[in-house]
């Protein structure tokens, strides 16, 4: 019996308009009723994944943020975070400099960037997704973001496909992190061992839900080992080729209510 669903939110939850679809919040909200754990799995920070919790109909609820770097457990209300060794960051964040990439490093209540061009593509993306949720995006020099101490999560965002494989090879060379895209033009980078998977498992111990109740949904590399560690996993239909091979199951793409149809087939019907 499945007690708990970790949903990861861009191109699963969010259609491609960033909207959820009638028939996938109605799901969540009948599987929230029934006394099923909903837990929104995302990149982004806690605070826009409870707001998203709440467009979905099951705010109140335990979130993942940032990869499972920074998790919120609702009914114990605890936070947990697990930032990046000093060094890591550091690490990575001079590979990231030398390569030339925009960088996006996370914090608690705050985003640093390397671009201080308010009128840059990238910034105003990042504007229209953040300003909803008061989450602060703040310009600094490279060198002070090398030195910042407590990051959550690291991004690395470019559209010339080449750029980002030569940083993605380099990368893969660096020791005790994890690097996972979560787009077509990004890596992400956060402390080994820390991942959406992690950090379901982690909310899952404190509920005392155990593994085979656990239904985990995404379509993106990151979300693999959310796919890897739930008892019942589920690939969507515009997922990438290594998520679906991760899932034991595939439903419909984000825009044909995928995540709805999930949730009445293995959670509703049963």
């Amino acid at each position: 019996m499945i007690e708990l669903i970790g949903i990861d939110v861009d191109n699963t939850l969010f259609c491609s308009d960033s909207t959820i679809s009638p028939r996938t919040k109605t799901a969540i909200e009948r599987a929230a009723r029934l006394g099923v754990k909903v837990v929104i799995c995302t990149g982004r920070l806690p605070v826009e994944a409870q707001g998203i919790a709440k467009m979905a109909g099951c705010g109140g609820q335990s979130v993942v943020g940032c990869n499972g770097a920074y998790s919120v457990i609702a009914e114990k209300k605890r936070e947990i975070l697990h930032a990046l060794p000093g060094e890591k960051s550091r690490e990575a964040l001079r590979l990231i400099a030398r390569h030339g990439l925009a960088t996006y490093a996370f914090l608690p209540k705050s985003i640093y960037t390397n671009i201080f061009d308010e009128n840059h593509p990238q910034i105003i993306w990042w504007h229209s997704m953040l300003d909803r949720w008061h989450v602060n995006l703040c310009a600094r020099p490279m060198e002070e973001i090398i030195e910042t101490e407590g990051l959550l999560k690291i991004i690395a965002i470019e559209e010339e496909p080449e750029k980002l494989r030569a940083l993605w090879e380099d990368a893969k060379k660096l020791r005790d992190i994890f690097i996972a895209p979560s787009f077509r033009n990004n890596i992400e980078i956060t402390r080994e061992g820390v991942d959406k998977g992690s950090a379901l498992l982690e909310i899952a111990a404190e509920l005392r839900i155990p593994r085979e109740n656990i239904m985990a949904i995404g379509d993106n590399y990151n979300d693999i080992p959310m796919l890897q560690a739930a008892g019942l996993s589920v690939a969507m239909g515009n997922a990438c080729p290594e998520a679906k091979a991760s899932a034991r199951h595939i439903t419909t793409t984000n825009d044909d209510d995928g995540v709805g149809r999930a949730i009445e087939n293995f959670v509703l019907q049963r």
